[in-house]
């Protein structure tokens, strides 16, 4: 059970992610994980480093982005699918498919839409 689904941090995190405000997404889950323990802290990590890369690439800084990516991919991995109520599977295979690319060939706008849909 993903203990902190239900803390305001959690669902305002989640927000500003979906809307494509991945900074705002990654201070939110950041204080959320400073209090989270055990697997929790874990899966809110992965997620912490899916915003940060996304930031990265909107800045044009691909070889940051690619790193985070691949070390978002590993933390999420051992987590099942609805974990925390998103679609970690889709969010793996588009993880997976991004990683195979060469960063600098990464669309941000692209791999946002797609990375949000989870």
């Amino acid at each position: 059970m993903f203990g902190a689904a239900t803390h305001p941090l959690w669902a305002k995190g989640l927000e500003e992610y979906r809307a494509g405000r991945f900074f705002e997404a990654h201070e939110e889950w950041e204080l959320l994980w400073k209090e989270a323990s055990g697997e929790d802290r874990r899966f809110l990590q992965g997620l912490i480093q899916l915003a940060a890369a996304l930031v990265h690439l909107e800045r044009g800084r691909t070889a940051p982005a690619g790193r985070l990516l691949r070390l978002s991919r590993e933390k999420l991995d051992p987590f099942p699918d609805g974990h925390g109520g998103l679609a970690l599977d889709r969010l793996r295979a588009a993880l997976d498919a991004a990683s195979a690319r060469e960063p600098r060939t990464l669309d941000a706008g692209v791999l946002a839409r797609e990375l949000s849909r989870f």
